[in-house]
């Protein structure tokens, strides 16, 4: 992941946290809900993009996904 990137990730993670504390609670628990079915992890960043309307850069789903491992 480039610099660029890597700041990308920081400003929206920050925005989210900021303005939407309760999404983020969200698509933990989504994470959560779709690794009890045992469904895989790229089959759940997916769908939590598509659920998110791609709000969520894929690389910020991944960062979720793996503290949730």
């Amino acid at each position: 992941m480039s610099l660029e990137e890597k700041i990308r990730d920081r400003e929206v993670t920050a925005r989210l946290e900021g303005k939407a504390d309760g999404k983020i609670e969200d698509i933990y628990s989504l994470i959560k809900r779709l690794k009890k079915l045992n469904i895989d992890s790229e089959t759940i960043v997916s769908s939590v993009h598509e659920d998110y309307d791609s709000e969520l850069p894929l690389s910020i789903i991944n960062q979720i996904l793996d503290k949730e491992l």
